[in-house]
């Protein structure tokens, strides 16, 4: 069948795969096509309408032969039954013939199926084509994509009510989207807010309508009208009686029964309370803990929410998410102490929910909340048990230090936790606790840019970290800890693709022994250390001492299960992997990358419809995840479902196209007959202007799909030198399955000691 795509860029290809984008030489022939593929109502189109759209200008007998040259050049192009016609009066395109996305789209939303529909929906009706000669059709173009953009935007307002009360933050991000289909619209904006705000986010519908106001002003020179202005003051003074009827005569969206909401202003009134222990601090006192009715009982998982910025300056905002991260890196070393990892508690910055909400999402027993004051060279860490089944307040402390002890307060406010939860803490972790080493201020503000940046997991967040760490080592050259995050950094840009394996793992290697000769009770440079020498040396059993001993260091450490569960995976301990990636999943529930990593692992064991279903949740967590993208495009193409694997695949090249053509989507298209588009895939990703040089696995990959053992083979070959993370997948890929029966594929592993 041929597939024609009017949704996003204009695309379309023959049934035998081959590219017919040379239509484009003719623009309005596509656009002809395009016209009686999508426009609604469906079916036969006069021939008068047609004349009238594409040749206004002459006269009836050239527009009808015009017409005629037309449809007879489309009918040898597509194949004679690719164009219906009734009578000399009406003529169409045969969806027996012609697949059109649009026409699709829309079906699924009739079907009332949403989550198929949005699927297909890659962008605007024609996006970048225009017709100068034919300004009717342009004005239909501009109707129907007003129309095809409503249709979207109701399917994803259908998904965030079908989702508000199981699946929260997957309903938030599709009202969000929803929204952004209409950024000018105040209804729309209203409607955003009063969802927010039954969602329980009361802050989320607060920041919508500052952003959306900000963008009037900016874009448009305008303010909101007062109705939208005085719905979101409503919201902001939550007065009784003050909030809109719209918000306030709208049905819970939970089923739970009603009870007493816990507000977080009060809670943020205890911690700022707290600020009268720096009197105390002044008398000589580090710390101060203010208790308040029963000690805790043995907590087993907690989880450290987003400290609070009380700074008073945003641009500190980086300085307080590092002491954020450090503080959870910390209890992480407390092997009887399960913490939730930093990447699922930051879904709750600035939430309203209550501390039950968010413990029964996170299956947490207690809840840290906290913040960060800077008071001229100290700084001081606020800090609260809370009892995630009650609410109960449990204790809160005051933890001051000189900037240049800062690693000191960190191990100060974890010891302190520990001790609250009843935590059983061994001698060794009271000693990785207990660091007295100075810092110097300005090398460690450096470093705390370097994580900001370094853990959005960039190209442009990976460089600018880097850059930041190495400064941090300029200013203090025993600074441990920039040496191993400038490690992990290095070795997150060549996991990524957006540096070269054989210029980065040196510096990788280099920079993780470096921060052990510093520092050797540091857990993230023995992964580093693992992972290089399972990456350069193909050392297939020795790394696994290193994760280990990382794991010891930080046993409570996601992250690192996550790099160790790569390994496991990648060597073929399948059994091993799975357990690891799930405790890592433990540990951060709500975090996409984490959830992503455990699909990619059932594709690697060929267990593709587990990692179809894992892949699906991933999406919820981040709908149009471009990787979880990627590898279900992979999954469905594996089980022969060609046609969702190329829809996937487009989509995920329409998210970021700067990362395509890769060897994935390349082999979909060969798996599926599309043998002309994967050439030419392979032809752009061998290039050396390819984003992080030539892709060589990938034109293996490609040409394993299309049967083509010897080009596979030669690529393969080309490979070899450059140690490319994806080489030691060689034990386990599926796209390397075609060659595995191949003497020389066997005499390549043997070579290289797999």
């Amino acid at each position: 069948m041929i597939e024609l795509r009017v949704l996003g860029a204009l695309r379309l290809s023959a049934s035998d795969g081959r590219d017919l984008s040379g239509f484009n030489r003719q623009p309005k022939r596509m656009a002809l096509l395009a016209y009686l593929a999508a426009a609604n109502p469906h079916g036969l189109q006069r021939r008068d309408t047609l004349l009238a759209l594409f040749w206004p200008e002459v006269s009836a007998t050239k527009a009808r032969a015009s017409l005629s040259q037309t449809l007879y050049i489309l009918r040898n192009a597509l194949g004679e039954q690719a164009i219906v016609t009734h009578g000399d009066d009406e003529v169409g395109v045969s969806r027996d013939v012609v697949w059109c996305d649009a026409q699709a789209f829309e079906a699924a939303l009739d079907a009332d199926r949403p989550d198929d529909a949005l699927a297909l929906y890659r962008g605007e009706l024609l996006t970048g084509f225009f017709l100068s000669e034919a300004p009717e059709f342009e004005r239909w173009v501009e109707r129907e994509r007003e129309r095809l953009r409503e249709r979207a935007a109701d399917g994803a307002w259908a998904l965030a009510e079908a989702q508000a009360t199981a699946e929260v933050v997957q309903a938030t991000r599709w009202a969000r989207w929803a929204a952004s289909l209409a950024p000018a619209d105040e209804a729309v904006m209203r409607r955003l807010m009063t969802f927010l705000h039954r969602l329980g986010d009361r802050a989320a519908a607060l920041r919508a309508y500052e952003a959306f106001a900000f963008r009037l002003t900016q874009e448009y020179e305008l303010e909101p009208s007062a109705e939208t202005r005085a719905f979101a003051e409503a919201l902001r003074r939550e007065e009784p009686g003050g909030v809109p009827a719209a918000i306030r005569n709208l049905p819970p969206v939970s089923a739970a029964a009603p009870g007493p909401e816990p507000t977080r202003p009060r809670r943020r009134l205890i911690v700022a309370l707290l600020g009268v222990a720096l009197l105390l601090t002044a008398l000589g006192l580090g710390a101060v803990a203010l208790r308040r009715s029963a000690t805790a009982s043995t907590f087993q998982r907690i989880a450290v929410l987003p400290l609070a910025n009380l700074t008073g300056d945003t641009a500190q905002e980086y300085f307080v998410e590092g002491m954020h991260d450090a503080l959870v890196t910390e209890l992480a070393k407390i092997r009887a102490l399960s913490v939730i990892s930093r990447n699922s508690v930051l879904r709750f910055r600035n939430s309203t929910k209550g501390v039950p909400e968010i413990a029964r999402e996170l299956h947490v027993d207690a809840v840290v909340e906290g913040s960060v004051v800077l008071a001229g060279d100290s700084v001081r860490i606020n800090a609260q048990l809370i009892d995630g089944a009650t609410d109960r307040h449990l204790w809160a402390g005051s933890f001051v230090k000189n900037r240049r002890q800062v690693l000191a307060l960190y191990g100060d406010v974890a010891q302190a936790i520990a001790r609250e939860v009843r935590a059983a803490v061994t001698p060794e972790e009271r000693a990785r606790l207990t660091n007295n080493r100075p810092v110097d201020p300005q090398a460690n503000d450096l470093f705390l840019r370097g994580r900001y940046y370094c853990e959005k997991w960039t190209a442009d967040g990976f460089s600018r970290g880097i850059a930041f760490f190495r400064r941090a080592i300029d200013q203090d050259p025993t600074f441990a800890s920039a040496y191993a995050w400038l490690s992990t950094c290095y070795a997150g840009q060549a996991f990524m693709g957006y540096a070269s394996p054989v210029e980065t793992n040196p510096l990788v290697k280099a920079t993780a022994m470096r921060a052990l000769e510093l520092d050797s009770t540091l857990g993230m440079p023995y992964v580093m250390l693992g992972w290089v020498r399972f990456i350069t040396e193909l050392d297939f059993d020795g790394p696994d001492q290193d994760f280990r001993r990382g794991l010891e260091l930080s046993p409570g450490s996601s992250w690192i299960r996550d790099w160790y569960a790569n390994y496991l995976q990648d060597v073929g301990r399948f059994d091993e992997a799975d357990r690891m990636r799930l405790q890592a999943l433990d540990l951060d529930p709500l975090d996409v990358r984490t959830s992503f990593a455990l699909g990619l692992e059932y594709f690697m064991e060929h267990r593709y419809d587990e990692a179809i279903g894992q892949l699906r949740r991933t999406l919820r967590l981040e709908p149009g995840y471009p990787p979880a993208v990627e590898v279900l495009s992979l999954s469905y193409s594996q089980k022969g479902m060609h046609e969702a694997a190329l829809a996937l695949c487009d989509s995920a090249m329409a998210l970021v196209p700067n990362e395509f053509p890769n060897g994935d989507c390349g082999s979909v298209y060969a798996r599926a007959g599309r043998r002309k588009q994967a050439l030419e895939m392979v032809q752009q990703m061998t290039s050396p202007s390819h984003r992080g040089g030539p892709d060589l696995l990938g034109a293996c990959f490609v040409y394993g799909a299309l049967g083509d053992r010897d080009h596979a083979m030669e690529w393969l070959r080309r490979a070899a030198p450059e140690r490319s993370q994806y080489l030691v997948f060689l034990k386990v890929h599926p796209l390397y399955d075609p060659l595995r029966s191949d003497p020389r594929f066997q005499a390549l592993l043997r070579e290289l000691g797999i």
